[in-house]
């Protein structure tokens, strides 16, 4: 069975395509990296990620 690359610009069809741990869509070899099929789902969970540390890092320092 064939899937086809779900990044619109590309479309290519495959037989050995890639699912996204983060969308849950099926990418060909080129595309299925989070920043080259720009994952929506894996930039939120970093972002979240970011805001979750940037918090702990001021409740470090406030209570230094």
């Amino acid at each position: 069975m064939s899937y086809i690359c779900s990044l619109e610009s590309c479309q290519k069809n495959d037989f050995l395509p890639f699912k996204c741990n983060f969308c849950n869509k099926f990418y060909c070899r080129k595309h299925h990296p989070y920043d080259k099929h720009q994952c929506s789902k894996y930039h939120i969970l970093i972002s979240n990620k970011r805001n979750i540390e940037l918090i702990q890092d001021q409740k470090c320092n406030h209570q230094n």
